[in-house]
């Protein structure tokens, strides 16, 4: 049996073959689109192209609501409104951008997509805020036993910044 090591110093031992960055890792580890294995070093450069991607991402939703907020300053609803329906197209499991949407859409005149919006968040979540505008969405529905479904519940989660006492 050959040793690599003979003759070397300890401390700076060459590996088993087979161990070093070359190696193939396991069979699970494909690459995308391809029946190729990845090396170790071909696995982390493609999570980190995927961590740049998904970082990438956030900051295009991070953007669209700075823009919409911008927009919202400005007193431009329309433009707000545009750049949350993009942020939420991006992100639409986030809780704040989808609240903010649905208030805008409330403000808008359209209560039927933004009930749409807060009850999934007020029924899962318990958001006072989401049943805050459920209540309102409700109200501008014509249904008023909805409306004070909507408020009783929010009211046994939590007040939210004095919307629901108005509302009650």
């Amino acid at each position: 049996m050959r040793d690599d090591n003979a003759g070397q110093n300890p401390r700076r031992q060459v590996p088993p073959q087979g161990t070093g960055t070359d190696a193939p890792v396991r069979r699970d580890r494909l690459a995308p689109g391809s029946d190729a294995v990845l090396t170790g070093a071909q696995a982390r450069a493609e999570a980190r192209r995927l961590r740049t991607r998904a970082e990438m991402w956030q900051e295009l939703v991070e953007q669209s609501w700075q823009r919409s907020l911008a927009a919202a300053a400005a007193g431009q609803p329309a433009e707000a409104l545009r750049w949350l329906e993009r942020a939420y197209r991006m992100a639409p499991k986030n809780g704040t951008i989808t609240v903010a949407l649905a208030g805008a859409l409330l403000q808008a005149g359209d209560a039927g997509r933004a009930a749409g919006l807060f009850r999934p968040l007020a029924e899962g979540f318990a958001m006072p805020e989401a049943w805050a505008g459920l209540a309102a969405c409700l109200l501008r529905l014509g249904d008023l036993d909805g409306a004070v479904a909507a408020v009783a519940a929010g009211l046994q989660c939590g007040v939210p910044s004095g919307s629901l006492p108005v509302l009650a």
